[in-house]
């Protein structure tokens, strides 16, 4: 069996590079922000937090994870993703996108805007399972569900 420890280092690597290059925001998401609050729940209904990237396109805004990220199939198997904007918790439908050329403006998007940084993360969600992005449509908060 091959020792993955040259890899996982080239992971953590990977992320420090890339958190180095961010800066945080706050508030409403818009294309200057850089990152933003999810709120998602395990399969055994525990909380999951973790703040995580996104960008608009138009009017849509999109979010990606790995596969293999425990909030990323939670969203997967949910279809739900809460964001936290300006204290407030609103509540997203999380379709994946599956067509190829949507899926290439996603990740050119991201590219765009967050540079080197994107870069560096994608390798890691390459490493990390595969790449998988959502667009987000806004729905009524829920009552029970990733408020925590």
């Amino acid at each position: 069996m091959l020792d993955n420890q040259p890899l996982h280092r080239f992971a953590r690597l990977a992320l420090v590079l890339a958190a180095s290059v961010l800066s945080l925001g706050s508030g409403v998401p818009d294309d200057r922000e850089r990152e933003v609050v999810t709120r998602t729940e395990d399969a055994d209904g525990a909380p999951r937090v973790r703040t995580i990237w996104f960008a608009w396109i138009e009017d849509a805004l999109y979010i990606r994870t790995t596969r293999r990220a425990t909030w990323g199939a939670n969203v997967l198997r949910e279809g739900r993703v809460a964001l936290e904007l300006e204290g407030t918790l609103r509540h997203y439908r999380a379709t994946p996108i599956e067509d190829r050329r949507e899926l290439e403006r996603v990740h050119a998007r991201f590219r765009e805007k967050y540079g080197a940084g994107d870069w560096w993360a994608d390798r890691v969600r390459v490493f990390f399972g595969g790449k998988v992005a959502f667009e987000l449509t806004p729905m009524p908060p829920a009552r029970d569900g990733p408020s925590r």
